[in-house]
């Protein structure tokens, strides 16, 4: 056997055991799609919130208009 392919064959099972890591770590896929499109919906409900505190009412237009 060649080094450089003995180094390539042990390569390849630090990449398989990192992959296998990190299914284990993130769940299936399933689950980490659903955790992405949960938080994306808190960040969407957040994002909300803030715009509407900043919304220009006509009661504000009128009393910034007054002053």
């Amino acid at each position: 056997m060649h080094r450089g392919t003995k180094f390539l064959e042990d390569g390849a099972m630090t990449l398989e055991r990192m992959i296998e890591e990190a299914r284990n770590r993130n769940g299936s896929h399933e689950a980490s799609l659903k955790a992405a499109r949960d938080r994306m919906a808190a960040t969407n409900h957040r994002l909300a919130r803030e715009f509407a505190k900043q919304e220009v009412t006509a009661t504000l237009l009128a009393k910034t208009c007054s002053l």
